[in-house]
């Protein structure tokens, strides 16, 4: 997404008032890329279209524009209308099928994302400067931006009324607003944060036009400095993946030491490997790309399938059960609270009967901090 936006920007820069048609087009192409990676994607070409309506002015070369981003970018709204009814699935669901929604799911996306939360007008202004930060919950991407908010004052003595200055500002501005004000997460800002970069730089290199030497000298200082920091860190994260790579560690240590949920992954593999009658398998662990029996993801934060308000019997799941082909149900350690009580129901009851039993380790809490615990593990098989 960062290099269609930028190479979008550097397209529109050279387009002219003419709206050249084959550069139309692929800006065009640029933008429906972006839009159909993401649903905040769809603000950055909408920003792109924007810029590009602003340099072209002309109805053909908008009409080409349009023309591309729909043949590059529609694809995965269809597909999400086919098998959802709602192009922007979940998003619109409440108004295009309501009585499909799953009210708890919705809702823990809409905290997930940002959509839910209330901003005022100077949350939203921060995320140009990629200053908006989440003291709460502060993680890595939280700190996109400093270079950008450190030289955005040096920037504003290089602006000049250019192609490519309206282009990058616009794109820019258009793209941090538009994202700060319906999602609020920095991380989405990623796809501009090299434009709002070379556009900050511009103003690093200007001051040497100058003469200022002890502010360029600065500037470069910390430039460098950063980008140390960044490769010291790349390193220090990706130690373990480097290690695999060149062949001082096994791809199977790697994922034991580094991949949540992989004991548990294997666990399920191990116990149900030829031993299924073409049912599915019920997992609530979130990482499941190691499981390599078929699955049904069961936590209502994250399953769409799993509604805690229609899924409040044990009837309710016997029907689930049939419905989705569920042969297979795994609490590792406990069910979730929301849907907990039928499930302990169905155990009692001899209706869920418990064939494998064993403890694994996992990741306590956030795997960054590098502590596991030892974690109980059941497979039940659903009785007929």
């Amino acid at each position: 997404m960062s290099f269609y936006a930028t190479l979008g920007v550097i397209v529109i820069a050279r387009c002219g008032q003419a709206g050249n048609c084959p550069k139309a087009l692929l800006v065009g192409v640029l933008a429906g890329a972006i839009a159909g990676t993401k649903y905040t994607g769809c603000i950055v070409a909408a920003s792109l279209a924007l810029a590009f309506l602003w340099e072209s002015r002309s109805v053909r070369g908008v009409a080409v524009f349009f023309s591309g981003a729909l043949a590059a970018g529609i694809w995965p709204y269809v597909r999400n209308a086919i098998w959802t009814g709602d192009p922007f699935f979940p998003f619109l669901m409440r108004w295009l099928a309501p009585s499909a929604v799953n009210r708890y799911t919705l809702a823990a996306l809409q905290a997930s994302t940002g959509a839910a939360d209330s901003r005022s007008l100077w949350q939203v202004t921060r995320f140009p400067m990629f200053a908006a930060f989440d003291g709460s919950q502060a993680d890595f991407w939280e700190f996109l931006g400093p270079l950008v908010l450190v030289f955005v004052p040096l920037m504003i003595l290089a602006v000049r009324n250019t192609p490519a200055w309206r282009a990058s500002l616009t794109v820019w501005f258009a793209s941090a607003l538009g994202i700060g004000a319906t999602s609020g997460m920095a991380r989405f800002l990623l796809p501009v944060l090299p434009i709002a970069l070379a556009a900050s730089f511009a103003g690093v290199s200007h001051v040497d036009q100058l003469g200022w030497r002890i502010v360029r000298r600065a500037s470069l200082g910390t430039i460098g400095l950063y980008l140390l920091f960044g490769l010291g860190g790349l390193l220090l994260y990706g130690r373990s993946a480097i290690a695999v790579a060149v062949g001082l560690n096994s791809r199977q240590n790697y994922l034991q030491q580094r991949a949540p949920n992989y004991e548990q992954a294997e666990f399920v593999n191990r116990a149900l490997k030829g031993k299924s009658r073409g049912g599915k398998v019920l997992v609530f662990f979130r990482h499941t790309y190691c499981l390599d029996v078929p699955f049904v993801y069961g936590d209502p934060y994250g399953s769409w399938a799993v509604d805690p308000e229609r899924l409040q019997t044990p009837e309710a799941w016997r029907e689930f059960f049939r419905k989705e082909k569920i042969e297979w149900v795994v609490r590792s350690p406990d069910y979730p609270d929301s849907i907990a009580q039928p499930l302990l129901e169905l155990e009692k009851g001899g209706e869920l009967i418990a064939v494998a039993k064993g403890e694994v380790d996992d990741f306590e809490g956030v795997r960054a901090l590098g502590k596991r615990e030892t974690v109980p593990i059941v497979i039940f098989r659903v009785q007929d």
